[in-house]
C-alpha cells in the first residue's frame, strides 16, 4: 500500500477500513488529490437518531482514498482524521502540498424532508452579479460530474451543481464557502445525501452505502481525467415488506454464481450492495424466513451502478388486530357499524362469506386501507340488550391464499370469533351532559348564547323552541332561534336570543324529553338549569356583514402569502351562523 500523508497530523501506515482492491484501465498516476471530510469530533452535527456527520464524512472519505490510490493516484492527503481544522487550516494544507485537486465531503440538513445531490464550487462576484467559477471549466464541471454521478449512485431524488455565492443568496446576501475561497488548486464540495433525513440516515448507518457514495466520487474523478473506467461493476437495491412498504431487516441476498451472500443490516434501511462485481448475468435471490423468497435475473455491466430492488410478501398467516366494538364490550349502542381491522390485505370475497353474526343481521360490507379494514353496516338498528356472536371462519383468506389465524397464535386455520353485548333501552337514551351557563352560574354578555350538549346525534327534526328553550322569571318565553352541530358521536344545541338578554335579568333554560335520538328514542330527562346576565351591556359594532367577498381577497391571491396548502384551502363565503359570547 502506498503512504499516505496527514499534513500537521500523524502518519498511517493502514486504514481500520478494508482496501478496495481494483485492477485494469483507471489510472490516475502523476495526480494528487487532497480529500477534507467536513466537520470533525466536537461538531453537533447529527441525524434523527444520532449519526454524527462528521463521521460518515470521514468513512466516505478513507474509502474514497482507496479507491484512488488503487487508481495509481501519487498522492491522497486528508486533512484530519481525529482532529476537526478550521476551515483556512483544511485549505492550507492542500495548498502547503501542491496538489492538483480538492474535494471537501459533507453531508447536508435543512427540514427532514429534502434527499438531493448537491455539489458547490466557488464562485467568484461582485456584490450584485456573479462573475462566474473561480475555477472556470474545471470546479465547475467536475461539480456537475459529481452531482450527477452521486445521484446515480445513491439514488436521490435529483441532483444540482451550483456556484456557492449563487446558492448561498447572491446579491440577497450570498456567501462563499470558507473551505473553498483560499484555494490554490481547483476544488468543490460535495453534500451527497440528507443525514437528517430519516430513510437517508438509515442507509449512511450502512458502510457500503458510503462506499457507493465513494465510488461515485472515484467515477467522477476517472470521467474528468478521462483516465479509464472502472472495470467491475456495483449492484445494490433495497428490500421491502410488499404491504407495508417498510425496508427489511435481516433479510438474505444472494448472487448465485459469484457465491455473494448479503444479510441486510438492523438500521430499519433494508440496504444491499456489492463493489467490485465481475460483469456478467447473475441468478438473484431475496430470502427471510417469514417471506416467500423471490427470484430474479440481473445483468451487472462493467464501470456503472446497477439496482434491483423486492418487494417481498410476508407468509405469516393474517390475523385479526383490532375489532369494533371491542371484545366482549357492553352497553354497545344499536347504531353501531361493525369494524375489524386485518394485520394484512385481504381476499374480500373470501371474508364477505365468511363472515356471519348471531343473531343474524342482514347489512352490506365497506373495504378501506387497501382491503385491511373491514365495516358490516347493518341495515336496521341492532335489538337492545342483546349480546351478539360475530363469526370469520376458516374459509377467509388474505391475497396470498393464507387462511385466518383466528387465535393469533401463528398457525392459520381457525376462526375469529367477536361477542358483544348491546345497551339496554334504557340507557341508550341520549343524555344532556353539559350546558353553559352552568346551573347558577352568570352568563358573562346579554348577547351570549345558551348551550346544552348530548351524549347522542339528536333528531334535527326534534330540534325546535318546543324543546328547547329559555324563559324569564315570569315565565315569558325569550324569542329565538337554535344552533344545532353534531360532534361525532354526540351533538349541541344554541339558543341565540333575538334581541338579547336583559342585563341582570334571571332565567331557565329548558331541554325536554321531546327531544330524540336518530333511533326515535325520546331524551332521558327534561334538563333545566337556571342562571342570570351580568349586569353590564355591550354595544356592538359591526364592521362587516361578510355577506360580500368584494372587500377581501383570497390569501392565495398574494405573491407573499407562505404556509398554505393551495389544494386545500378555499376562501368562499359561509353558511355557518356567528354565535356571540
Amino acid at each position: 500500500m502506498r503512504g499516505f500523508k496527514f499534513p500537521g497530523f500523524a502518519v498511517l501506515a493502514a486504514t481500520v477500513f478494508t482496501s478496495v482492491a481494483l485492477a485494469g484501465a483507471p489510472d490516475l498516476s502523476g495526480l494528487s488529490f487532497c480529500l477534507d471530510p467536513g466537520h470533525g469530533p466536537g461538531n453537533g452535527n447529527h441525524g434523527p437518531t444520532g449519526v454524527y456527520e462528521h463521521v460518515i464524512n470521514l468513512r466516505a472519505a478513507l474509502y474514497l482514498r482507496d479507491y484512488l490510490e488503487s487508481a495509481n493516484a501519487d498522492t491522497v492527503i486528508l486533512t484530519r482524521i481525529n482532529t476537526n481544522p478550521t476551515l483556512s487550516q483544511r485549505e492550507d494544507i492542500a495548498n502547503r502540498n501542491g496538489v492538483d485537486w480538492f474535494h471537501s465531503i459533507h453531508h447536508n440538513a435543512y427540514n427532514g424532508q429534502s434527499r438531493f445531490t448537491l455539489v458547490l464550487y466557488e464562485e467568484l462576484h461582485t456584490s450584485t452579479t456573479s462573475l462566474g467559477p473561480q475555477w472556470p471549466g474545471q470546479a465547475d464541471v467536475m461539480s456537475r460530474i459529481m452531482a450527477r454521478t452521486i445521484y446515480e449512485g445513491l439514488r436521490t431524488s435529483g441532483w444540482m451543481a451550483k456556484g456557492d455565492w449563487s446558492f448561498y443568496g447572491g446579491p440577497n446576501g450570498g456567501w462563499n464557502l470558507g473551505v473553498l475561497n483560499d484555494l490554490t488548486m481547483p476544488g468543490e464540495l460535495s453534500e451527497a445525501t440528507f443525514h437528517d433525513h430519516p430513510v437517508e440516515e438509515a442507509k449512511l448507518k450502512n458502510p457500503d452505502f458510503l462506499r457507493f457514495e465513494a465510488r461515485a466520487l472515484y467515477h467522477s474523478f476517472l470521467e474528468y481525467y478521462d483516465a479509464g473506467t472502472i472495470p467491475t461493476g456495483a449492484l445494490a437495491g433495497i428490500l421491502y415488506d410488499a404491504e407495508s412498504g417498510a425496508p427489511l431487516n435481516g433479510a438474505t441476498v444472494s448472487l448465485v454464481e459469484a457465491g455473494l451472500t448479503y444479510v441486510t443490516d438492523d438500521n430499519s434501511n433494508g440496504y444491499y450492495a456489492w463493489d467490485g462485481v465481475e460483469p456478467g448475468t447473475y441468478t438473484l435471490v431475496a430470502s427471510r424466513d417469514d417471506y416467500d423468497p423471490d427470484t430474479t435475473v440481473v445483468e451487472v455491466p462493467e464501470d456503472v451502478f446497477s439496482f434491483r430492488d423486492f418487494r417481498l410478501t410476508s407468509n405469516v398467516p393474517p390475523k385479526v388486530v383490532v375489532t369494533r366494538p371491542l371484545p366482549d364490550a357492553e352497553g354497545v349502542p344499536v347504531t353501531t357499524d361493525i369494524g375489524v381491522k386485518f394485520s394484512r390485505p385481504m381476499n374480500r370475497p373470501t371474508v364477505e362469506r365468511a363472515f356471519s353474526t348471531s343473531p343474524e343481521v342482514s347489512g352490506s360490507f365497506y373495504w378501506y386501507n387497501e382491503g385491511r379494514v373491514l365495516r358490516f353496516k347493518p341495515d336496521n338498528l341492532l335489538q337492545y340488550g342483546t349480546r351478539y356472536q360475530v363469526l370469520i371462519d376458516t374459509t377467509a383468506r388474505d391475497l396470498g391464499g393464507r387462511s385466518l389465524d383466528g387465535n393469533g397464535d401463528g398457525v392459520p386455520g381457525d376462526p375469529y370469533q367477536l361477542s358483544f353485548l348491546t345497551a339496554t333501552r334504557e340507557a341508550s337514551r341520549a343524555r344532556a351532559f353539559w350546558y353553559w351557563p352552568a346551573d347558577g352560574d352568570t352568563l358573562p354578555s346579554p348577547n351570549g348564547v345558551v348551550s346544552v350538549a348530548f351524549n347522542k346525534v339528536l333528531d334535527p327534526a326534534t330540534v325546535n323552541l318546543e324543546s328547547f328553550n329559555v324563559i324569564g322569571v315570569l315565565r315569558q318565553t325569550v324569542p329565538g332561534s337554535l344552533v344545532y352541530d353534531v360532534y361525532g358521536d354526540s351533538s349541541a344545541i344554541a339558543f341565540v336570543p333575538l334581541n338579547g338578554f336583559e342585563p341582570g335579568g334571571r332565567y331557565v333554560a329548558r331541554a325536554f324529553t321531546s327531544l330524540r335520538d336518530t333511533t326515535g328514542l325520546p331524551a332521558q330527562e327534561n334538563t333545566v338549569w337556571r342562571f342570570r346576565v351580568a349586569d353590564e351591556s355591550f354595544v356592538l359594532n359591526t364592521f362587516d356583514e361578510f355577506e360580500f367577498l368584494s372587500n377581501w381577497h383570497d390569501p392565495e391571491w398574494s405573491g407573499s402569502t407562505s404556509g398554505t396548502v393551495p389544494e386545500s384551502t378555499s376562501f368562499e363565503i359561509s353558511s355557518e351562523h356567528v354565535l356571540f359570547g
